[in-house]
């Protein structure tokens, strides 16, 4: 499905011992397809297994990260339900592409950075480790695609920032999370340098060909997107479509919308919170958004919806702090629980009414339209 036509075949020749056909992307990403083919065979199965492995763990992770934000193991919770329940996260977990891999390792890459920055007493006897490791989570992010460089640079500002001696950790910053994750990325080419030997020019010029391919033009796919509509979800991937008589299959790429509008909904919040310095969660959440999206606004080449693979965790955990806001806040009791219970049903009946679209079950044609509410999600 889609390009699972790129990323399977450059998998198959990894493990054949050859080289990759599609260089714009870092090998990481391919080589953990390539993982899950060496396991159950050059299957769907085995193409997929990966990512499936990989989706369950954004939920995990979302719940530890939510749990040091939010301070409830029932909030984490429920920020890791809205992630498990997200047509996109479950999409990208099911299809042999990179961006749940991304999405992995930057939320581990965040999580050990938070843990670094704000440890416990338990956690703080072994400190430098876990920027140490933060710095190989981003490598790998960044060795399985270079959309993770603008979260790395928002994580090592933010630890900086977050010191009382700037000065000090910046230089531990450099070195952690500049020159680990550098190390990690050179390293996810070896089956580069055990073919080529030490021909550094060869990989700077391999560098240099996928820096322009990034840059290049914007091309004419049909389920190409402008990012500025991405956060309303105006055009989602279909990955996958079948009509047999009056059945249809469609597999698309489609986020909760329930999940999504609602956070576009609190970004004014979340900018509010970060410019009184009065919610640290938010601020997190307000960091995340901005890394995973805003830097898109300015790539000008061909996109897609499914590059915000990465931040639906930081749109599951700020929509659950703003819950967690409202069961807390002062108004009364019913209305303040009512709203939060009923807009957590209405968004889990949602994402059990679209499952099918997500995960391609046969439906009938009727029902189909009823659940493809315009016309860009066709």
């Amino acid at each position: 499905m889609f390009d699972e036509v790129y990323y399977v075949p450059d998998a198959l020749a990894y493990l054949d011992g050859g080289a990759e056909t599609t260089w714009v992307h870092p090998p990481l990403g391919k080589w953990l397809i390539a993982a899950g083919i060496r396991v159950l065979g050059d299957t769907p199965s085995g193409w997929r297994i990966a990512s499936l492995v990989f989706g369950g763990l954004v939920v995990l992770l979302t719940y530890l990260l939510a749990l040091r934000l939010l301070g409830s193991r029932g909030w984490a919770a429920i920020a890791s339900a809205l992630v498990a329940t997200d047509g996109l996260q479950i999409v990208q977990s099911r299809t042999a592409m990179l961006d749940v891999f991304v999405a992995t390792f930057i939320l581990a890459g965040v999580l050990l950075a938070h843990v670094y920055g704000r440890p416990s007493s338990a956690e703080h006897q072994s400190k430098p480790i876990w920027l140490a490791a933060s710095g190989v989570m981003f490598g790998a992010a960044l060795a399985v695609k270079w959309a993770a460089l603008p979260v790395l640079g928002f994580a090592a500002v933010a630890v900086v920032v977050a010191s009382a001696n700037r000065r000090s950790e910046a230089l531990r910053v450099v070195g952690w999370l500049g020159l680990v994750p550098v190390a990690v990325y050179v390293f996810s080419y070896a089956r580069f340098w055990s073919q080529e030997g030490l021909d550094l020019g060869g990989w700077i010029e391999l560098q240099r060909s996928m820096l322009s391919y990034h840059l290049g033009g914007v091309g004419g796919h049909s389920y190409a997107s402008s990012p500025v509509g991405w956060l309303l979800l105006r055009r989602p991937v279909t990955y996958f479509f079948a009509a047999r008589g009056n059945t249809v299959q469609h597999i698309v790429a489609l986020g909760n919308p329930l999940l999504w509008w609602t956070f576009v909904a609190m970004l004014p919040w979340l900018v509010r919170a970060w410019l009184r310095r009065s919610d640290h969660a938010a601020d997190v959440v307000l960091l995340g958004f901005a890394a995973t999206y805003v830097p898109w606004l300015l790539v000008r080449r061909t996109s897609f919806l499914y590059y915000l693979t990465p931040l639906v965790p930081f749109l599951a955990i700020g929509v659950a702090r703003a819950l967690q806001r409202l069961w807390q806040s002062s108004f009364p009791r019913a209305m303040r629980h009512g709203a939060a219970v009923s807009y957590l049903l209405a968004t889990f009946l949602t994402a059990a009414l679209l499952l099918p679209v997500w995960i391609g079950l046969p439906i009938e044609h009727d029902h189909w339209r009823r659940l493809i509410l315009f016309p860009g999600w066709k």
